[in-house]
């Protein structure tokens, strides 16, 4: 007897089923909700603990050392429709990315100092937004060898809490103030404490609670702020740059840049000085040496006509006798004619 199997091949289905991934969605739909919600959730608070950033910028007018010569091999092709780099603009927007250039911005702006209000989320200030203003004379500055933490507590009805830290090895300070303005003894040298809160158009109610002021090298926040400093001419052939940075305090960045700008125009101003103060120095050598060589020639001319005093005389005296005797013949001629 002959037994015969019919073998039908199986077809495994290759692709994605939509409807086995919708009916497995809804048997686990309370999952999918609980993830979305925690996800939107981590969202809400690293969008919230995160601190903003802005972008804040301006434009300034470099000085083009080659403008209106023709010098240059780029100026020159430049009639012919090829436009290359302007190795003068290149060059100064190095200088104001210059660490010189940013130190004296950071000096001039005071940015070395910063202001946050401390809370269950730390919130960067700008230094006219807080009710104290720390200022650092130059011997504390260059005395630092770390950043200086001072903490304010304001609390309504009682005197100002200070507390400060300077480096690990030293011990937190602890102090009250009573009265404004206050000079706080550091290690690095006395730090000035003004009360700005008369001054300030805000209720007292909302300056309550807890400051940080940072007091940091202004080699270092230089170093900070170029890093961070950015520098685009507006076209190839342009004088005009863009300068942008990114900070979380506007009015602060707003101030910066306005110093970079002052910074850098005492720069080339500087150059400038320095090139007519040579310029000058070499025209008044060069009088001083021509009134030395005239000086000596009249002191010769004078001396030579000292000798030939009585060459002179007698050329004078041969003179007179010529017209004497001229005008004696003219007159002869006309008694003769008479």
């Amino acid at each position: 007897m002959q037994e015969i199997n019919n073998i039908t091949p199986s077809v495994e289905e290759d692709g994605f089923n939509i409807g086995k991934f919708i009916s497995t969605a809804l048997a686990h739909w309370k999952l999918f909700i609980v993830c979305i919600v925690l996800c939107l959730a981590s969202a809400g608070v690293k969008l919230y603990f995160s601190t903003p950033q802005y972008n804040v910028s301006a434009k300034i007018l470099l000085s083009d050392k080659e403008k209106g010569s023709f010098s240059s091999q780029a100026d020159m092709l430049a009639d012919f429709g090829y436009r290359g780099a302007n190795s003068s603009i290149e060059n100064e927007m190095e200088v104001i990315k210059s660490f010189s250039v940013a130190r004296g911005a950071v000096y001039s702006s005071g940015v070395y100092i910063s202001y946050k209000k401390l809370g269950v989320k730390d919130i960067p200030i700008y230094k006219k937004e807080s009710p104290v203003n720390v200022s650092a004379t130059s011997d504390v500055l260059a005395n630092m060898a770390a950043p200086i933490n001072i903490y304010f507590l304001f609390e309504e009805g009682s005197p100002v809490k200070v507390r400060y830290d300077y480096i690990e090895e030293n011990p937190e300070v602890y102090t009250e103030i009573s009265a404004f303005p206050y000079s706080l003894e550091t290690p690095a040298g006395t730090v000035l404490v003004e009360d700005m809160r008369p001054k300030m158009t805000v209720a007292t109610e909302s300056l309550q609670g807890e400051y940080l002021v940072t007091i940091n090298k202004p080699e270092t926040t230089a170093r900070g702020y170029m890093s961070r400093i950015s520098i685009n001419p507006v076209s190839e052939s342009s004088s005009v740059a863009v300068l942008s940075i990114t900070t979380p305090v506007p009015a602060e960045g707003v101030d910066y840049l306005n110093a970079l700008i002052e910074s850098y125009n005492n720069v080339t101003n500087d150059d400038k000085h320095f090139v007519g103060r040579q310029t000058e120095e070499f025209i008044n050598s060069r009088l001083d040496l021509l009134r030395e060589e005239l000086s000596e020639k009249e002191g010769h001319l004078a001396k030579y006509k000292r000798e030939n005093q009585k060459n002179d005389v007698l050329c004078l005296y041969r003179t007179y006798h010529h017209v004497c005797s001229h005008a004696q013949r003219h007159e002869r001629i006309k008694k003769n004619k008479t």
